[in-house]
């Protein structure tokens, strides 16, 4: 099993040598850098630029989005390619909290373990040598 493994590593790395990342992920600097990846981040304290926030106010607003969690990235990387990140607006008390971090999932996970992207990503079918790269 570590041969076989050892060998598909090595099959993707040819691979990915024939596709261009740099080109792939100019998507992130559009919008003023909007689209950049973030770091996981807790309890950031939000505050309203003019008026305030009821204190009779609670509730909570959650987003579920790709965020990569390897950055810049070796492969291939789409917009909508990357881990699962949870961002959280928690309203409370009249104050307003940020929160977001990583989904924990089994592949982001074993990705972590590995130390760089191995699952295919949508930006890697790129041209005949995308195609080719199905692990």
């Amino acid at each position: 099993l570590p041969v076989r493994r050892s060998l598909v590593h090595l099959l993707d790395r040819f691979l990915d040598s024939f596709q261009n990342v740099e080109e792939s992920v100019k998507w992130a600097s559009d919008y003023n850098g909007g689209l950049v990846p973030v770091a996981p981040c807790k309890d950031v304290a939000l505050w309203v630029k003019s008026g305030k926030i009821p204190d009779d106010l609670s509730g909570a607003y959650m987003r579920v989005g790709p965020n990569p969690y390897h950055w810049p990235p070796n492969k291939r990387t789409h917009v909508f390619d990357g881990d699962g990140m949870v961002h959280s607006v928690r309203i409370a008390d009249g104050k307003a909290v940020y929160h977001c971090d990583f989904l924990d999932t089994p592949r982001l996970q074993f990705e972590k373990k590995f130390g760089a992207e191995w699952f295919t990503r949508i930006g890697e079918f790129s041209g005949w040598f995308g195609l080719a790269n199905t692990d």
